[in-house]
């Protein structure tokens, strides 16, 4: 059902101040589409960790199929697929509560980071995501300078620090993986292990992306992800 308001409309929501549903309240096997917003707000800040919300399709919204925020929520996605959407299949401004996965074994056409709205303390993981190739590129993010933050503080809670890893993602031929480029904050790294894609042959399985200049020892500059590159 419809749910939110203005640019927030969502086929299913978690709102800010939660819904008081019970912990091993579960989310698995729904459909959101054609929605005039997203297809799935995340909005609610919780520590209770729920079991993992599987089988779930999203497709054909206005907005994002699952707009991704709050400052500490422990949700996780498996075995979904997100596609087919006005924005991106997921626009992540999650900080997650735990280490574990956020997706995994999920399909998308692309996942937007957006602009954060709390220090980062533990690494956001995406394992075994299957990139379509619909979009031009898998993973994008907001490409705006620091503005009144100290952007080569990794700690700084004004222009914040991005931390990613993607685990076995999976591109086909034709999409271009990751576009880096400026980011809020020059400490901002995309842990890649797995890599793999048919278009990128030379690129070792495992490598860091950073800003292009943070220049990190070991590293150089690989335009096509408009990134500084340090193979692991």
């Amino acid at each position: 059902g419809w749910d939110g308001d203005g640019d927030d409309i969502a086929g299913f929501q978690w709102a800010e101040g939660g819904s008081g549903r019970p912990a091993d309240f579960t989310f698995s096997g729904n459909v959101s589409h054609d929605n005039v917003g997203h297809g799935a707000l995340i909005w609610t800040n919780n520590e209770i960790v729920q079991p993992a919300y599987d089988d779930n399709q999203v497709w054909s919204n206005g907005g994002y199929g699952i707009h991704w925020g709050a400052y500490l929520n422990p949700f996780v996605f498996t075995n979904s697929v997100f596609t087919d959407n006005g924005l991106a299949s997921v626009g992540a401004k999650a900080i997650p509560f735990n280490e574990n996965n956020r997706l995994t074994n999920t399909t998308v056409d692309d996942i937007s980071i957006l602009a954060y709205v709390f220090i980062q303390e533990k690494v956001a993981t995406f394992s075994n995501v299957t990139f379509t190739g619909n979009r031009p590129i898998g993973v994008t993010q907001i490409h705006d300078p620091c503005v009144n933050g100290d952007e080569n503080d990794p700690a700084d809670p004004d222009c914040l620090r991005v931390w990613l890893r993607f685990d076995n993602p999976h591109f086909p031929a034709g999409m271009k993986p990751f576009e880096f480029g400026q980011t809020f904050n020059k400490y901002s790294v995309w842990e890649v292990r797995g890599f793999s894609s048919p278009d990128y042959p030379s690129l070792p399985a495992n490598f860091d992306l950073f800003r292009p200049d943070n220049t990190v020892a070991g590293g150089s500059y690989y335009a096509p992800f408009d990134a500084w590159l340090v193979p692991r």
